[in-house]
């Protein structure tokens, strides 16, 4: 029994660490070894949170946006955004310093200007900072500056309005001719895959800005019947081909309003 006992004792202090002698260096390679196996693992999960976290706040304006379509529908007949070619832009909210605006440089720019037909129906102070993805905005700026304050900064919003929705579907008819009946209003009725029609997408991405490596196939989409949702770019139905403008997807659909862009 004392000599187990004696083995017992020696086994133990065999074991024991020195309090003063320290991490030897390959105990503190283990260590940084696994924090950089942990640091691996938690940078994509968090940068995945974060992603979603954008895209739960851009579903979010998105669904808003619908709701503020509803309501210019039902104010202009069923009729969705439209505005002449040369249409003065305001840039700024009316009665608002400094005053900014543009003459729109083409037809087209509505996709990209649809906010200045907007001013009555959802006033920018308490609208536009839905109108830019999270993270495009400037804390201690109106939302509609985007940056600054000279003329190139103004009126931007994130989401982009389909072309399809404030030119006839007939020019996106197969073996179109250009045709200026084509420039007209489109309204409700004109639609007739609503929940196929996508008619506001998120073409900045701002919650992506700082990640270089994000999948950027992934939009968010409002269609034309007010729900939304997200799906991949590329999968959208392909633009048809037309001789006089340059087509791309959910921009363009075969049909135009008539048609389905999924």
């Amino acid at each position: 029994m004392a000599v187990y006992r004696s083995k017992l004792r020696w086994s133990q202090s065999r074991w024991q660490r020195d309090p003063a002698a320290g991490f030897s260096l390959i105990e503190v390679l283990v260590v940084i070894a696994v924090l950089g196996v942990l640091i691996g693992i938690l940078v994509p999960v968090l940068a995945g949170a974060r992603s979603a976290g954008g895209q739960t706040v851009t579903l979010s304006n998105l669904r808003q946006l619908g709701l503020t379509m509803a309501d210019y529908n039902k104010t202009y007949k069923q009729a969705y955004p439209w505005a002449p070619e040369a249409t003065e832009f305001l840039l700024s909210p009316p009665g608002t310093l400094p005053r900014a605006s543009i003459t729109s440089p083409d037809y087209w720019a509505l996709g990209i200007f649809w906010p200045a037909l907007l001013h009555d129906i959802a006033p920018w102070p308490e609208h536009y900072a839905s109108w830019v993805g999270p993270g495009g905005l400037d804390a201690d700026k109106a939302p509609w500056f985007r940056g600054g304050q000279d003329l190139d900064s103004f009126g931007v919003p994130s989401y982009r309005l389909s072309h399809t929705f404030f030119a006839r579907p007939e020019l996106w008819a197969p073996a179109t001719q250009d045709n200026p009946s084509f420039y007209r209003p489109v309204f409700v009725r004109d639609v007739a895959h609503p929940s196929s029609k996508a008619m506001f997408w998120d073409a900045e991405q701002t919650h992506l800005r700082n990640m270089r490596d994000a999948d950027r196939d992934p939009r968010a989409i409002l269609f034309a019947d007010g729900h939304v949702d997200v799906k991949r770019l590329s999968e959208a139905a392909s633009p048809p081909s037309i001789p006089f403008k340059d087509t791309r997807p959910l921009q363009d659909t075969l049909d135009g309003a008539r048609g389905r862009d999924y």
